[in-house]
């Protein structure tokens, strides 16, 4: 079946050991004020092997986060009792042509996460790094590969700021964000270890636009960054 028949909104999309994961939101009837996660399994040409498959019910579009480590899917996702209330974070773990391996209870308790994103490390004692906007503080937590389980007692505290966006380079694990800083909104970065230690002692400023100073700059919004081969590039957008 051809993929081209996806649609949904928030899509997310990560690359498999031999495909894609791709997951969108949609309205989950009968309750028009409902909403729901729905995956599509794709080989690597985009035929879809299997979908779509309900994964969860929300109350809000786009809170949930996918990643491969490359021999598997891990999907997190954030379910709310009725929509507008604070929401208890799930997890599943698929293998590469959609069948399920395991779904967690409820693993952390309800809040209200934003912006989740989600990046898998390589290299052998994998982990998967989680992280989210939680009333505009930056958070982290790792999840074993294999498992699903919390590695760590709480939550790592990056930063202050809104948007995370995660990924991986090879050692690290690098997470991205905007900030307000003087009157303007920039961009920041700080590097996570395995380990689950903050490589940085600070944040890192990636573009705030200080030149020319005038006319007055702008805002940098919304950052996502990836890796490849040793290198990164972070893309974000830009509002005069």
């Amino acid at each position: 079946m051809p993929a081209t028949g996806i649609s949904g909104l928030a899509p997310r999309i990560a690359r498999g050991p031999n495909g894609y994961l791709v997951a969108v939101s949609v309205t989950q009837t009968p309750f028009s004020d409902g909403k729901a996660q729905e995956d599509y399994f794709l080989d690597d040409v985009g035929n879809t092997i299997k979908g779509p498959i309900l994964v969860g019910q929300s109350g809000t579009f786009g809170e949930y986060a996918i990643a491969s480590d490359g021999t598997n899917y891990m999907q997190v996702f954030r379910k709310e009792d009725f929509p507008g209330q604070l929401g208890k974070l799930f997890l599943k773990m698929f293998d590469p042509t959609g069948n399920l391996l395991f779904a967690s209870p409820e693993f952390m308790p309800a809040a209200d996460y934003q912006s989740m994103w989600l990046a898998a490390s390589t290299g052998g004692s994998d982990v998967y790094l989680l992280v989210y906007d939680l009333g505009g503080a930056i958070r982290a937590q790792r999840l074993d590969a294999a498992t699903g389980a919390l590695l760590d007692v709480g939550p790592i505290d990056v930063a202050s700021g809104h948007e995370p966006r995660v990924a991986f380079d090879g050692t690290d694990f690098w997470v991205t964000w905007h900030a307000t800083s003087a009157t303007d909104y920039d961009v920041f970065a700080r590097r996570v270890s395995k380990a689950g230690a903050l490589v940085d002692a600070a944040p890192i400023v990636v573009s705030n636009h200080t030149t020319p100073a005038t006319p007055a700059h702008g805002h940098e919004l919304s950052p996502t960054l990836g890796f490849q081969s040793g290198h990164g590039l972070v893309a974000y957008m830009y509002d005069d």
